[in-house]
């Protein structure tokens, strides 16, 4: 509201960068900021980005029909895992690798226990992390809401598909 305000006041564009991935809550009387604000969807970087990979083999180049050879840049297993739990965020590039494996820890357990809730009323902490963990173990499959609702209620029962879909759908807003 404040930053609204002043927007106004000055009547100028470009005047402030907000950052963050908080989702306020969907109340009837909060203003959308038409008119004053834009949004950029931001994605982690690239290995590229992060200075983990050498870039010689182009996604570009491949879609244009070139064949890629593998190049030798001394990436090792363990460096690929470490490249892995870093992930592509800036600051997590700074960090060690335990220090990164716990803020990432940290960022999934403040996912599933806060920014869930502002995101929708299906509350389930541990239900929601298998969920992710379903999503991470299945990333290249076409899996179904179903078969994710079946193998994150485990022995005890499946979880609804509507339920999934609610989460996935949160997920993707925050």
């Amino acid at each position: 509201m404040e930053v609204r305000r002043e927007i106004d006041n000055r009547g100028n564009d470009g005047q402030f960068i907000l950052t963050g991935s908080a989702s306020p809550p969907n109340e009837v009387n909060r203003h959308i900021g038409a008119g004053r604000f834009s949004f950029v969807q931001m994605r982690p970087m690239s290995m590229y980005e992060s200075q983990s990979s050498t870039g010689k083999v182009s996604l570009r180049n491949l879609l244009d029909g070139q064949t890629a050879t593998a190049a030798d840049n001394n990436i090792t297993i363990p460096n690929l895992a470490e490249i892995a739990v870093k992930g592509g965020w800036p600051l997590q590039q700074k960090r060690s690798v335990e220090d990164a494996h716990k803020a990432a820890k940290d960022y999934l357990r403040q996912t599933v226990e806060a920014d869930i809730n502002a995101a929708t009323e299906v509350r389930n902490p541990r239900k929601l992390t298998q969920l992710i963990r379903a999503i991470a173990r299945n990333i290249t499959t076409d899996r179904s809401v179903a078969k994710l609702g079946q193998e994150i209620g485990g022995s005890d029962s499946s979880v609804h598909a509507k339920t999934v879909t609610i989460w996935l759908e949160a997920l993707q807003r925050i």
